[in-house]
């Protein structure tokens, strides 16, 4: 078979000769690498031009300069850190592309951490970058020169036909990476998860690559269009505002406590590190609304922020439907991508405290593309074949090298719209369960509220209850919170000598055993307590109602227990719920008709 011209005809002989022995390489081994291509004496001192041209016109040429697919993850996040590490987003890579990469005839294989049964030994690595281990390690080792680490990452094994594709990776090993000629992809789930359907995020230090990318793109219409479906969405179930009309709301958006997006300057940062810019936010608000990350059990760095923030309340509110909200004032966060999520829903005041390293071009390799949403084709055969494409890291390759292919010719590369949906268990945001914000009622004097299934007074439950039942609703252990919106009548009435006052029970356990005991505060102010009817148990906790008590069109209810148990716990029936105050009633009365 010959892919070029004969003698005369462009080429001198003793390039024929260079010609002839390529393509009996070519023939051989049936593709041609970019080794064999680009260093090849036929490239250095032929007529380049004429040759690329017809290596690309020839459709027998599987063009490829990547023969394996190494993949990776955050290294240095697992035992050897002291931290719990997530396995499952680099095996969900490795099958992700696997499929694709066998058809091609390149090798897959994973590297890992030894505490995971891999060949990378992290323990001496961050013994070699003198650093502990320990959760402060591993924030300075996402950030750190791991040059000195050298020897500690030769089981990466990394060759120039080698291309990395990591979930999460940290700076610092996207720069080793980088060093070592080598290209990478990194791959998280795109920040938008709102969308009718999830897609992936990546970034590459590759230009080819990056190319290809760029033609996955989605149109960022989707985006747009699928914010306006949510906001009608949402419309159509609930009211339009938080907790009522005149009401300013902030929002502060929790993160998981160990997250890469929140180590800046080779640290691990918290809430607590920036608790009088958040401050600051809440004096311009009625409310500061703080939503908790639905994978952060632990809510205790979040309870710290609560207790130095006076009108800050967890709230158990779906994200969307706060941004959604009209009276949004503003949404903040240290780094969570849900802060790129509120321009779609309308939100202009978005605020970011924290600068993550991981997103900060000073600490990425200098030719490191931003993040670019992708599809499931980013995994395609097709992919794969135009990421393979000539090109090599760091070096500006001319438009005429030969690649295969430019785009996916399929769309999604054959992958069904939702595959990311299923393979992720779910998609973000709208859910057949949302019910919206719901109309919320106003504190009136002289009125009882029931706060049980059912009723509209269950829509002043903020963080710490459990569902609302036919008679009130129990708190659980810690804190709960109620936030009651007043009505002007309420405010005007503050020197007519009214009472505010809240009835309920502690869970008390068979045989005896000791009953939780509970603290009630009214915007800060402690409530009295006394025993309103001892045959039933029924308590009472009341505060008199007075100017000093009202700053705002908010009232802020604060339940502390301490002691709360189940009744699985004592014995009593199989409910595992820790029962600590049962609230039935809330009124504003005069002290009379208390009595």
């Amino acid at each position: 078979m010959r892919f070029f011209p004969e003698p005369g005809r462009g080429l001198s002989s003793a390039n024929c000769g260079r010609v002839a022995s390529l393509e009996r390489r070519i023939e051989s081994h049936g593709s041609y690498s970019l080794h064999t291509l680009m260093f090849s004496r036929i490239v250095r001192r032929g007529p380049v031009r004429r040759l690329c041209a017809l290596i690309r016109s020839s459709k027998e040429l599987c063009v490829t300069r990547f023969r394996e697919l190494i993949f990776i993850d955050d290294i240095f996040r697992g035992e050897e850190s002291g931290l719990q590490p997530h396995p499952t987003n680099r095996r969900f890579l490795r099958a992700f592309f696997e499929v694709a990469a066998r058809r091609l005839g390149w090798d897959v294989r994973e590297v890992c951490a030894e505490s995971q049964k891999g060949a990378l030994p992290v323990a001496n690595l961050l013994s070699d970058l003198g650093l502990p281990s320990s959760p402060e390690g591993w924030a300075a080792a996402c950030v750190a020169d791991l040059t000195p680490g050298a020897s500690a990452l030769a089981s990466l094994a990394l060759s120039c036909e080698s291309l990395v594709i990591g979930w999460g990776m940290p700076p610092s090993l996207m720069r080793f990476i980088h060093a070592q000629g080598v290209a990478f992809i990194d791959v998280e789930v795109y920040s938008l998860r709102f969308a009718r359907h999830l897609f992936l995020s990546a970034r590459t230090n590759d230009v080819v690559i990056r190319r290809q990318l760029e033609l996955l793109r989605p149109n960022d219409e989707v985006f747009w269009a699928a914010a306006a479906g949510l906001k009608g969405f949402f419309a159509r179930r609930g009211q339009g505002f938080i907790l009522g009309r005149d009401v300013r709301v902030g929002l502060f958006l929790g993160q998981t406590e160990v997250d890469l997006a929140l180590v800046s300057g080779a640290r691990l940062a918290r809430p607590s590190d920036f608790v009088d810019q958040i401050a600051q936010w809440a004096r311009e608000v009625d409310l500061l609304a703080v939503k908790a990350h639905p994978y952060q059990p632990d809510l205790g760095q979040l309870r710290q922020l609560l207790q130095v923030v006076p009108n800050a309340a967890l709230i158990n509110v779906n994200a969307y439907e706060l941004m959604c909200a009209e009276n949004l004032q503003f949404v903040g966060a240290l780094s969570s991508g849900a802060l790129k999520e509120a321009p779609y829903f309308g939100c202009r005041d978005v605020r970011q405290l924290l600068q993550d390293d991981r997103n900060n071009a000073a600490q990425l390799p200098p030719s490191c593309s931003p993040w670019l949403p992708v599809g499931p084709a980013i995994a395609s055969i097709d992919a794969l074949r135009a990421f393979a494409g000539v090109s090599a890291v760091g070096r500006n390759w001319p438009s005429w090298l030969p690649t295969r292919r430019n785009a996916c010719v399929l769309e999604n590369g054959g992958f069904a719209d939702d595959v990311l949906d299923q393979i992720f268990g779910g998609r973000w945001g709208l859910s057949e369960f949302t019910e919206g914000l719901p109309e919320v009622p106003t504190l009136r004097c002289e009125q009882e509220y029931r706060l049980s299934a059912g009723r509209a007074e269950r829509s002043w439950l903020g963080a710490g209850w459990h569902q609302p039942e036919h008679w009130g609703v129990w708190s659980e252990d810690h804190q709960a919170i109620l936030l009651i919106p007043l009505a002007v009548e309420a405010v005007d009435a503050t020197a007519s000598g009214l009472e505010f006052r809240l009835r309920g029970r502690l869970y008390r356990p068979p045989g005896g055993s000791t009953a939780p005991k509970a603290q009630v505060f009214v915007n800060d102010r402690s409530c009295r307590e006394r025993v309103h009817d001892e045959a039933t148990g029924l308590l009472e906790w009341s505060v008199d109602w007075d100017a000093d008590l009202i700053r705002g069109p908010l009232l802020f209810v604060r339940v502390e227990v301490s002691g709360a148990t189940s009744p699985a716990a004592a014995g009593e029936s199989q409910d595992e719920r820790r029962l600590g105050l049962g609230l039935e009633t809330v009124d504003l009365v005069s002290p009379a008709a208390a009595d």
